[in-house]
């Protein structure tokens, strides 16, 4: 078994939290960790399971942050 984790960062949060995932994965099975910007279309037939994470927008809570 194998599992893809794909992940989107503006600061690098979501790509430790993907890593942290991932490691806790790796201990059951294989698993890749793709920057979704960065990544090519992947072999979908090659992975059993595929998570994503992505930064999420504090809008309207962060407008006044800027």
């Amino acid at each position: 078994m194998k599992a893809l984790i794909l992940y989107s960062t503006r600061d690098g949060q979501t790509r430790k939290i993907a890593s942290s995932i991932a490691d806790v994965i790796r201990q059951q099975q294989q698993c890749d960790v793709l920057n979704i910007q960065d990544a090519t279309l992947p072999d979908w037939a090659q992975y059993d399971r595929v998570l994503i994470g992505r930064i999420y927008p504090l809008w309207p809570f962060s407008a006044g942050r800027r």
